[in-house]
């Protein structure tokens, strides 16, 4: 890997951009959302096209996976349709342990 493509870090707004909402943990500063993974050779591995792609999608949810523990909240492209085009990870803390969709 030699870049992240992050598509959203501090952001003081609701979750899911929704009016009304919850403060979303970019609005602390405890949020990031990856689109794409430059590799070395120079292509790019990104949610929107390769999630159910043979050649990386078994990689993109190995990482998913891999996220899951470290970060409270790891969302990715079968969350919901907020999420279809990135990896959301960030830092919130549950009694019940990290919510990974």
């Amino acid at each position: 890997m030699s870049s992240l493509r992050v598509v959203s870090h501090y952001a003081c707004r609701t979750r899911n951009n929704q009016p009304g909402g919850r403060l979303s943990e970019h609005a602390f500063g405890r949020a990031i959302d990856i689109a794409g993974i430059q590799l070395r050779d120079g292509s790019e591995m990104t949610l929107l096209t390769d999630w159910n792609s043979a050649d990386d999608g078994a990689q993109l949810r190995q990482m998913w996976r891999a996220a899951c523990g470290p970060f409270g909240t790891v969302l990715g492209p079968e969350a919901n349709r907020f999420h279809r085009d990135h990896f959301h990870f960030d830092t919130a803390r549950y009694r019940s342990g990290s919510y990974c969709r």
